[in-house]
């Protein structure tokens, strides 16, 4: 069930710019808190909930796309390995991760990921923009 375990090592990505981007979900427009979590678990929701929006920016197959690209297999070898690898059912993974997180995902819920672009160039951090990149509802 876990589709995105530790691909990246922190949820921010910090810039040369002192710019840095990270990800959120929202369940029925209140945000998924998980800083109150174990550390294992706050540490696995933060590099899981950014490596899906990466995955889902990037046309949900960059990671296999760049593993495909570095194998020597013939092509009619990775045209199958696309297909049999690739998710089907990637919109399940925002309600476990709400699950994971703590929280009941009722019926007709909306589920929705936000990257967000902070500056660190102050004495503190600033949020600087904010966007939409995915949103589901469920059944």
């Amino acid at each position: 069930m876990v589709l995105f375990p530790y691909n990246n090592m922190f949820a921010l990505s910090a810039n040369n710019n002192s710019i840095a981007s990270t990800y959120g979900m929202k369940l029925n427009g209140n945000k998924i808190l998980f800083t109150n979590r174990l550390y294992w678990k706050k540490d696995f929701l933060e590099t899981s909930v950014s490596t899906f929006g990466f995955f889902v920016q990037n046309n949900n197959k960059v990671f296999l796309n760049n593993y495909l690209e570095e194998t020597k297999w013939p092509k009619r070898s990775k045209s199958f390995f696309e297909k049999k690898l690739t998710p089907h059912f990637v919109e399940m993974w925002p309600i476990w991760y709400c699950n994971f997180a703590g929280y009941t995902v009722p019926s007709n819920a909306t589920i929705e990921l936000y990257k967000y672009r902070i500056d660190y160039n102050e004495s503190y951090p600033k949020l600087i923009d904010s966007s939409l990149v995915y949103r589901i509802n469920t059944p």
